[in-house]
This record gives C-alpha cells, sequence and structure tokens, in this order.
C-alpha cells in the first residue's frame, strides 16, 4: 500500500512525505482531518485496550494456566459479538467510534501473540496438557463467545 522514498532524513513513506509536503504548502483538506481523526482514535483505543488486556494480565495468575490472556481474548470476543451484532442489525456507531471500539480497543485488547507465547511458555515446561486445553479454550471459547456477545445484542435490540 505504501512505497517508501529516500529523503535526506532517512527513510520516509511516500504517503507521509506527500502529506508533510502538502501540509506545508497548503491549509489541510477535509480529507486530511478525517484521516488523521480516524487513526487518533484507533490509537486512542488501542491505548485503552492494551491496558485492559495489561490489568487483566496482571489481575489472574499465569501458572498453571495463562488465565489472563484467556480471560483477555474472550472478552475481546464477546466484545466484539455484541458490538457487530449492534452495528449489523441497528447500524449503530459511526466509522470513527467503530474504528476506535474495533480495530483499537478490542485489537489490542484480544492478542494473538500473548496466546501463542503463553502457549509456547507452558508447553516448554512440559505441560501439553495445559497447552492443549490453552489453544482449545482460546480458540473454541472464542467462537463461543463471539456468538454469545452477537445473541446478547439481538435479545436486548
Amino acid at each position: 500500500m505504501f512505497r517508501w522514498a529516500l529523503s535526506e532524513n532517512g527513510v520516509r513513506s511516500a504517503a507521509s512525505t506527500l502529506f508533510l509536503r502538502r501540509s506545508l504548502t497548503t491549509q489541510p483538506t477535509t480529507a486530511d482531518c478525517e484521516f488523521m481523526g480516524d487513526w487518533l482514535a484507533i490509537g486512542g483505543g488501542g491505548f485503552l485496550g492494551a491496558l485492559l488486556r495489561y490489568r487483566l494480565y496482571l489481575a489472574f495468575p499465569r501458572r498453571p494456566f495463562p488465565w489472563g490472556i484467556l480471560v483477555a481474548n474472550l472478552l475481546g470476543c464477546f466484545a466484539m459479538g455484541v458490538l457487530m451484532a449492534l452495528i449489523a442489525e441497528r447500524a449503530m456507531f459511526s466509522d470513527r467510534t467503530r474504528h476506535f471500539l474495533l480495530v483499537g480497543v478490542l485489537g489490542a485488547l484480544t492478542t494473538f501473540s500473548s496466546f501463542g507465547y503463553d502457549t509456547f511458555d507452558v508447553a516448554r515446561q512440559g505441560a501439553w496438557n495445559m497447552a492443549a486445553l490453552n489453544v482449545c479454550a482460546n480458540v473454541v471459547g472464542g467462537v463461543l463467545a463471539v456468538a454469545a456477545g452477537a445473541a446478547v445484542a439481538r435479545a436486548f435490540a
């Protein structure tokens, strides 16, 4: 999507170079403001989602089972089900709010890399049954949590 260009200050994406060059010579357009507003909404949501995930990580023990990441993933999947059902059935939320909630908050809250590491860590210690349980609980539980969230949202819609 982005092409990279060399400049006197090093490597910069062509898109950011174009944006910077345009912003120095002209007033920002409505499209520029919308674009930056979306990025700020996603970034702010990501900040909040990451903090929530970290609090859940600290709130639950990691041994013998990584509960915190499982809770974060299942909570995020449930919330995804609720929000997607509300969006599909009621056309709720502006595009920017959707970006904030779905891409930002839930994208940072749910985390496949932490799930992968925790599973690897448990397996590395020889607890293969716990590693398999973690995979099943996250995958099956995540799908069930999305379905449950959608059902709850539809029940109250």
